[in-house]
């Protein structure tokens, strides 16, 4: 996404945002399935992705592929994270599984974001840590003390 449109997407989630009242986001509103791109490394993937109330106040993250939770670990129904009145999204970290046009990749992710108030569109920006990609220190194969780095990924998208 370039800059300038990635402007205009924040620019919307500010001037919908307006008049908010302070507190946690309603999933009342963002509830739902939401058609979404994800980009990373100049390659985009279409996908779904389900936003649902989960305990504790808790958001739910489901993607109908591109992005899977350990279904034995801490997150089986989705990835998790939490949301403010003002439409501000975090996503702490947990593991993940990314299958995108990148790569399949199993390490933790974390983000951020931002969703309009009533669930119309959203941005999060994702960073993955993957636990089976390293970049060679010597251009030979990894394990060779090679460095680990983090992806990141930007999911952008409506509420169908």
């Amino acid at each position: 996404m370039s800059s300038l449109a990635r402007l205009g997407v924040i620019a919307a989630f500010a001037f919908s945002a307006v008049g908010c009242n302070s507190g946690t986001l309603s999933g009342k509103g963002i509830d739902g399935t939401y058609s979404v791109q994800i980009s990373a490394m100049g390659k985009s993937d279409p996908d779904f992705m389900t936003i649902s109330s989960g305990a504790a106040g808790s958001l739910l993250f489901t993607f109908t592929v591109g992005i899977t939770t350990d279904p034995m670990g801490p997150n089986p129904d989705g990835l998790r994270g939490t949301g403010q009145a003002s439409g501000a999204i975090k996503i702490p970290a947990q593991p993940a599984h990314i299958d995108h046009s990148t790569g399949q990749l199993d390490g933790a992710l974390t983000g951020s974001g931002m969703i309009t108030p009533d669930g119309s569109m959203l941005m999060l920006d994702l960073q993955f840590a993957p636990t089976n990609f390293a970049i060679p220190q010597d251009g030979g194969a990894v394990p060779d003390g090679g460095v680990t780095t983090t992806l990141d990924y930007t999911v952008t998208g409506s509420k169908m």
